[in-house]
This record gives structure tokens, C-alpha cells and sequence, in this order.
């Protein structure tokens, strides 16, 4: 994580500017094909602000977040960084992929954790990385979504996605 600051966005409802109790984030991740390899992701990690329960979703095909599919669940989390880890690991079959995190809370408001350059906000230590549009995303309710890089330069949401490469299967061909 080349990023050094964070800021807290707290998810509003802009027709009733209410903070919300529930709430999406999404990032899209670009890959690159290795040769006889599959690639899976197996864990994830999110930063979570508040306390919150955490589903994560998966599109491992594209960045069409309109297909994204629940693969992993967390109980109440406390504030805090928490790798979450898949009890199915997902096969990435495209050259983009979105992991989503819907966090809900009975009990506090649902901030979205970025990690953004700091712009003159503290130390400019880690200000060398760049986020771009089309990178990461909000929600309410995980239909409409909201560019971050609208609301916050040089920034992108806290989700990880760890993969690791596995052989691919070799098929036997016969021929008669």
C-alpha cells in the first residue's frame, strides 16, 4: 500500500443527507495473464473504521459491478485493518476484477476508509503512487455507484486482494 494517509468518507444519502448505517465500496483490479497459470484470490484485506459486519463480494470476469457475487462473510469486526479469507478460493478469469465489501452496523455510521495522497493534509513521505478513475468506487445500495476520484484526488478505497498462481490442469487430447 503505497499510501501513507487516510481520510474517513462518511456514506451519505444526498437526497436526505442522512449518514448511512449501511454501506458498499468496491475497487476494480487489472491483471495480467501468466502462462500455464491459474490465478485465485484467497483473501482479502479491508480497513473498517467503525464497528461493522462485513460481506465480501467478487465479479472475477470483469468490472461490471452489476455481477457481483458474495463469497465470504465476517462477523462484527472491531475498527481496524482484518484480512478476511475465502473458504472457496475464486478463479480470476478476466483481465479485471472487482472485490466489494458491504459493511453494516445497528450501532454507528458506516465511514468508507481511503487511502489518498495527503495533498499538504501531513507528511508526503508515501505521495509518489497515483489513483485514477474507474479504480474504486461507492455505494448505498450496492446498485448506484459513485466514483471516489470525484470526491477525493489521488485516492482509492482500503480492499486487498491477495492471489496466488496455481498449475494449470493439463488436458489430454486423444485422437482416433
Amino acid at each position: 500500500d503505497e499510501y501513507g494517509y487516510d481520510i474517513s468518507l462518511p456514506l451519505t444519502n444526498s437526497s436526505t443527507n442522512e449518514v448511512a448505517k449501511v454501506g458498499y465500496m468496491a475497487n476494480v483490479f487489472s491483471r495480467e495473464e501468466v502462462e500455464n497459470k491459474d490465478e485465485f484470490i484467497n483473501e482479502i484485506s479491508i480497513y473498517i473504521p467503525s464497528i461493522s459486519s462485513a460481506e465480501i463480494y467478487v465479479n472475477a470476469e470483469d468490472d461490471d459491478k452489476s455481477k457481483l457475487t458474495k463469497v465470504a462473510f465476517s462477523e462484527i469486526l472491531m475498527p481496524g485493518y482484518h484480512t478476511i479469507k475465502f473458504t472457496t478460493p475464486v478463479k480470476l478469469t478476466g483481465n479485471k476484477f472487482i472485490v466489494a465489501a458491504k459493511l453494516s452496523s445497528n450501532n454507528v455510521l458506516i465511514p468508507t476508509e481511503t487511502n489518498c495522497k495527503s495533498n499538504g493534509l501531513g507528511s508526503n513521505y508515501w505521495d509518489n503512487a497515483k489513483a485514477s478513475a474507474g479504480e474504486s468506487f461507492i455505494s448505498l445500495d450496492g446498485n448506484n455507484w459513485n466514483d471516489i476520484s470525484t470526491m477525493v484526488k489521488d485516492s482509492n478505497i482500503c480492499i486487498k486482494a491477495f492471489t496466488t498462481y496455481q498449475e494449470k490442469e493439463k488436458t489430454d487430447i486423444n485422437v482416433t
